[in-house]
């Protein structure tokens, strides 16, 4: 029993030199899509998936659009991503070779409602 709670001071150390990979990080794969389209899409309920894969990289990439910030459509749920995961999203959207269905995998922490991403990477 006392090894295990070096292993988690080993832990809390690490997390604390790289807060974002916290020991209560998450992982979300889905959709990247700017929040201003996103909440009008989820206006579209009925068929907000459909909306979702054909959202083109050029209108996530609109200034009217990035800057309302991004989300991620994962298993029927948009999940805000903070101002620093924004700047990662918008990354990860302008190196994109794909027109539209931009499939993403991100690791995290939910902070006041928002997630504050270690890491977004595309997948296929």
């Amino acid at each position: 029993p006392e090894s295990r709670p070096e292993s988690k001071t080993g832990a809390s150390t690490a997390a604390a030199k790289s807060p974002a990979v916290a020991a209560d990080s998450q992982t979300w794969t889905g959709y990247l899509v700017d929040r201003s389209c996103a909440a009008a899409i989820k206006g579209d309920n009925k068929d907000a998936m459909k909306s979702v894969k054909e959202h083109t990289k050029a209108c996530s990439l609109e200034p009217s659009c990035c800057e309302a910030g991004y989300s991620v459509y994962s298993q029927g749920q948009r999940i805000a991503l903070d101002n620093a995961g924004t700047v990662m999203a918008k990354k990860v959207m302008q190196a994109t070779k794909r027109d539209k269905a931009h499939m993403v995998k991100v690791v995290g922490i939910i902070k006041r409602g928002e997630v504050r991403p270690s890491s977004i990477v595309e997948v296929n």
